[in-house]
């Protein structure tokens, strides 16, 4: 399987029905997209995949293979923080580190949807954007 992550294009090997979210931890070494529930209702996992909205933990790797990968690494330069992400640092709207890459990764997504138009959808969309700690 091959696949670009982040603009950089990965040879994927193993199993192409396990979920995307291991691989791109365990082959490609990324930490922000995490396994939290496995039944795609946490969005720890949440990448997009060919400018779609994917939850990796239900996604089989093999799905991805051509495809270009996003993850919340990849809506900065390396070794720096995405706006979104320093945007809500910024703000102290939470204090758990796992919230932050979920966040910042929804957000840039709920933006570019054109969806952020009613203060509904943001409530809506922060319901569905929810960590595991519990955070609003």
């Amino acid at each position: 399987m091959t696949v670009v992550v982040n603009g950089v294009p990965h040879r994927l090997t193993g199993d192409s029905d396990a979920p995307l979210v291991d691989v791109l931890r365990s082959q490609v070494g990324l930490d922000t997209t995490r396994r939290g529930c496995a039944t795609e209702s946490c969005g720890d996992c949440t990448v997009l995949l060919n400018g779609r909205v994917t939850r990796a933990c239900a996604t089989p790797a093999g799905q991805a293979d051509g495809g270009r990968i996003t993850t919340a690494e990849g809506l900065a330069a390396p070794g720096r923080m995405p706006p979104a992400q320093l945007a809500f640092l910024d703000e102290s709207s939470f204090a758990c580190p796992s919230c932050a890459p979920l966040r910042a990764m929804s957000a840039v997504m709920l933006m570019a949807s054109g969806e952020a138009d009613s203060p509904e959808c943001i409530a809506a969309w922060r319901e569905d954007h929810r960590c595991r700690c519990g955070e609003p």
